[in-house]
């Protein structure tokens, strides 16, 4: 489909946009490693156990 076509036009993304987005992030993962894979916004964490447990075993696969 061209980027030229009416449905390929930038539109304000919505929840169900996002929940799309990270359900297909998380499956393509799971499915290219062929393992289980957690996906967790850093900024959303605050239990310091859980930080620290994470901490230890996370491996970054995107910075910004």
């Amino acid at each position: 489909m061209p980027f030229s076509s009416p449905e390929n036009t930038l539109k304000p993304a919505t929840a169900l946009d996002y929940v799309d987005d990270y359900f297909d992030l998380l499956f393509e993962l799971q499915d290219l490693l062929n393992r289980r894979v957690d996906l967790v916004a850093e900024e959303k964490m605050w239990n310091p156990y859980f930080i620290e447990s994470i901490n230890e075993s996370k491996q970054i696969i995107y910075e910004s």
